[in-house]
């Protein structure tokens, strides 16, 4: 009867463990990172705004689009579209439970972008 006490009580903290840290991960705050100096934009200087890299804001602007980096659009005085801003598309979220564990190494979350500047999505 002891064996079986120790077993169940080994499982049930095992299992506390467990519940508490997909909670956390789940319900830790939710935290943004911006988009790097290095990201590639799309320079509307009509309007002076700038939109991502994609192709589907490629559309928005004159025919052949100018791209530069996110640091050089903002040195130019230019300044995000604004629904881009309002959908999040300069920032990516996680929570903070997810980061910390993709700092230590544990969990690899993509990138919206890639090392060169271009987007994933």
């Amino acid at each position: 009867m002891g064996k079986v006490k120790s077993w169940a009580r080994r499982y049930f903290i095992v299992m506390f463990i467990l519940f508490h840290v997909f909670v956390g991960i789940g319900l830790s705050p939710q935290v943004s990172t911006e988009a790097p100096g290095y990201a590639q934009v799309i320079l509307d200087e009509a309007h002076g705004c700038y939109y991502p890299a994609l192709e589907r804001y490629a559309r928005l602007v004159p025919v052949p689009p100018v791209v530069t980096t996110l640091d050089q659009a903002r040195q130019g005085a230019c300044v995000p579209d604004p629904e881009c801003v309002r959908d999040g598309v300069f920032c990516q979220w996680s929570s903070l439970m997810r980061q910390l564990l993709d700092q230590i190494g544990l969990i690899r979350r993509p990138s919206r972008w890639n090392p060169d500047g271009t987007w994933n999505w």
